[in-house]
């Protein structure tokens, strides 16, 4: 196939995909005057992660930077290390930077439903289809429900949009031995990374190997140009094998600005060593939910449902739309892959006919092997992958191979639809054309009948106006640098479930969930510039978490979190709570009140104050070392443990003394100063997200103690002088001050980054000089 045939295709399924878009989505959405509603059952991965998230990072590229770390979040989390906001993906860097958030947010989500269909046409007219079967293929892709269910999931979309780009060009090169295709095989290999889903970028990187030891087994296509440079000296039949592995070295360097960062947040965060295979295998694909392939509600639907009232708990999930197999634990938009039971039929159609065709054959494997892979320990082959495959045991939601049945599917659907207009053909064009018009019109209707309804919208200004709650905690602490936290307290998630049912799921109204938004909690504080103790991320400092679930007390007769560890609190500047009328932690007496807009359906918001909230810094009279000896690791490293032991006592006097945990062959820190309070003053002169500033006036030698999250880049400076930064009472960062008056400086320099970008541009030079020797007529 060559490359204007691949552009003609690429730009009919650009406009047909965009108007389907619009159909699925609306104007209002297009033009950035409404955001998506759709949510989980206890929070919303759109309102709650991806929105806010990408409001600090917009702000922060407007500012000329990289929100490298961000100070709102529990006492601070390596936000470009998460990888989620995705800040060096190229779409986000110039979406983000140049338009209004609403419109940045909306156009990046339909960028990438009609990225993924134009690749995967341009892929199914690679195997031969016709242009109408490539369309075919790709509005089932695009417009399936992996894509539609997940539309607010932004970052997964993304890399899942890029999947066909990688089989396309490795075909490409395959045919051709060009190296444009190698270059732009690499090139969307480093986009996977970049994107900011790892267990996407992971699955595509496994799917793409099996796919490339297919090709690397087939008689090579005759023709091919001849091997020119260190390509010459490899033996013929390992050539694209070579090939491929290069690309693969290539995309994962211009990746590392990403891979780097997020492997040493991974190190520090709750997934090192990997997951329990019971925890990993938790929503493998129950067989049952292959029904969903020809019916997508068989099993109930999130988006609208009949409320139970006296329903309104965690335990009433059960209760939602989506009734799910019983026994079975999984979520409607992990296991429903629905994409029409037209590209279903074609595809049966073209497994019989062309069951001889080396291509057919291989779709065919990768829809059952993806099918397999989803189902994991419902096949037994679970246990297997978790414990011997490198990496696997990272991940958990193994439905999502489901993505790459949909794309064989609909591949062969479109090869399908082609060899069907193949006899019309020689009774002239217009039957064929009328027989594609009619499969696309078809297709496209009963996509938009079956999942048009599936993603709600509210009015952009609506969701995004500042909670009555926070306008009363900006009365408490005007002025403050930094404010005290805000803890939102609600360990078992209910506010935002019971605005869930109470609302019958998200298309029935939005008012019921303003108690959720009076409650700000899990990122949604972001969006109002407000430091919050508690925090929704998939990958964090395993630190940082460690407090925040700590300042959770479980009652011993009820075994419900409903206590708030006060002294925990304190410590780390929580200054006030949020919580519902019904779910406020004990002993707390509320100052303010929230009825959400005079409705009565909704639950009320009550602030409280701490009064007694440590300041963010402050002095120390002295420290101890913990090692972890003699206990053992849990959920944090052994001398984590230990300091969190120790802090959480209730004897603790934070400070008289301050808990350093030093891993084995860790320095020791310079200590007998004496456990007594000090009389001195720390003054914030400059706060800001990767950079603090501090004026210190201490009677005596102590140390200095942060609450923010200790972790690797940040570093000291006293007087302009480098100072060590220690870890400090689990969470927190100390350094050692002497007696006198002195200027410490906090600064975060992420050495991964550097090195990643580093790694990136020499690997984008390599491939420049790579593409522009391999022209013809340059030697």
């Amino acid at each position: 196939m060559d490359a204007p045939e691949l552009r003609g295709t690429a730009l009919w399924a650009a406009a047909l995909l965009a108007a389907v878009a619009l159909l699925f989505f609306g104007s209002d959405f297009a033009l950035g005057r409404a955001l998506l509603f759709s949510n989980d059952m206890q929070f919303s991965d759109f309102w709650h992660l991806h929105y806010p998230l990408k409001h600090f990072y917009a702000e922060a590229l407007g500012e000329g930077r990289l929100a490298q770390w961000c100070h709102l979040l529990g006492t601070g989390v390596p936000l470009h290390a998460m990888g989620e906001v995705g800040m060096l993906y190229p779409p986000n860097l110039v979406l983000f930077a140049l338009l209004p958030l609403p419109l940045a947010t909306n156009l990046s989500i339909l960028l990438h439903f009609v990225l993924a269909g134009v690749l995967a046409s341009c892929f199914a007219r690679q195997l031969g289809a016709s242009r109408s079967g490539a369309l075919l293929a790709g509005l089932a892709f695009a417009f399936s429900a992996f894509f539609v269910a997940h539309a607010r999931h932004m970052n997964l979309s993304a890399v899942a949009a890029w999947m066909p780009g990688l089989l396309l060009f490795m075909e490409r090169y395959w045919r051709r031995r060009r190296a444009l295709d190698l270059a732009a095989l690499a090139t969307i290999g480093a986009l996977c990374l970049l994107a900011g889903h790892p267990q996407l970028a992971y699955n595509h990187a496994l799917v793409a190997a099996g796919y490339g030891l297919y090709l690397a087994l087939r008689a090579a296509p005759t023709g091919l140009p001849e091997a020119r440079g260190v390509g010459a000296a490899v033996h013929p039949r390992l050539r694209f094998p070579a090939a491929m592995a290069a690309a693969a070295i290539v995309a994962g360097a211009l990746g590392a600005p990403q891979l780097l960062p997020s492997l040493e947040l991974h190190r520090e965060g709750p997934r090192q060593g990997g997951l329990s295979y019971e925890y990993a295998s938790e929503f493998d694909l129950h067989p049952a939910y292959l029904l969903t392939w020809l019916q997508p509600h068989r099993f109930g639907r999130p988006d609208r449902f009949t409320a139970d009232p006296a329903r309104e708990s965690v335990a009433a999930t059960g209760s939602s739309g989506f009734r799910g197999v019983p026994g079975a634990v999984n979520l409607y938009w992990e296991v429903v892959p629905y994409l029409g039971i037209l590209p279903l039929l074609l595809a049966a159609w073209m497994l019989v006919r062309g069951r001889r065709r080396r291509d057919v054959q291989a779709l065919a494997v990768l829809a059952l092997l993806s099918v397999a892979l989803s189902m994991g320990r419902h096949l037994g082959i679970g246990a297997l992958l978790h414990h011997w495959l490198p990496g696997y045991d990272l991940f958990r939601f193994h439905p999502r191979f489901l993505l790459y049945a949909n794309l064989a599917i609909a591949v062969l659907a479109g090869l399908g639809l082609s060899e069907l207009q193949r006899p019309l053909r020689a009774k002239g064009k217009s039957l064929a054309l009328a027989l594609g018009i009619g499969a696309l019109l078809l297709l496209a209707g009963d996509l938009y009948l079956q999942l048009g309804s599936h993603n709600s919208t509210i009015e952009a200004a609506a969701w995004s106006e500042r909670p009555q709650s926070l306008d009363a905690l900006a009365g408490e602490e005007p002025g403050s640098v930094p404010a005290a936290r805000l803890l939102s307290f609600d360990p078992q998630q209910e506010v935002f479930l019971a605005g869930y049912l109470r609302s019958q799921g998200w298309s029935a109204g939005h008012v019921p969930y303003e108690a959720a938004r009076n409650l700000a909690r899990d990122n949604y504080n972001v969006l109002f510039g407000v430091p919050q103790a508690e925090f929704y991320l998939p990958l964090y400092p395993q630190r940082a978490r460690a407090v925040t679930e700590s300042l959770y007390l479980s009652n011993a007769q009820t075994g419900r979190s409903d206590r708030l560890h006060e002294g925990l609190a304190e410590l780390f500047n929580v200054g006030h709570v949020l919580a519902s009328e019904r779910g406020a932690p004990e002993g707390l007496e509320a100052i303010a009140e929230f009825p959400g807009k005079d409705e009565p359906s909704v639950e009320r918001i009550r602030l409280h104050r701490l009064p007694a909230a440590l300041p963010r810094a402050f002095l120390v009279g002295s420290a101890r070392v913990v090692t972890g000896a003699g206990h053992e690791k849990g959920f944090l490293p052994a001398e984590q443990m230990e300091a969190l032991l120790a802090v959480t006592d209730a004897a603790f006097d934070p400070r008289a003394q301050l808990v350093i945990d030093r891993a084995a062959g860790e320095p020791l820190p310079v200590l007998g100063l004496a456990a007594q309070p000090v009389a001195g003053t720390v003054e914030v002169t400059s706060y800001q997200a990767e950079r603090v500033r501090l004026d210190v006036d201490s009677p005596r030698d102590a140390w200095l103690f942060l609450s923010d999250t200790w972790y690797p880049g940040w570093r000291a400076w006293v007087d302009g002088e480098p100072a060590t930064l220690y870890p400090a009472n689990v969470a927190g960062r100390a350094v050692r001050i002497a007696a006198g008056q002195h200027v410490v400086e906090l600064r975060f320099q992420s050495r991964a980054l550097r090195l990643g970008l580093a790694l990136a541009l020499g690997a984008l030079l390599a491939l420049l000089v790579f593409v522009a020797r391999s022209r013809p007529g340059i030697p």
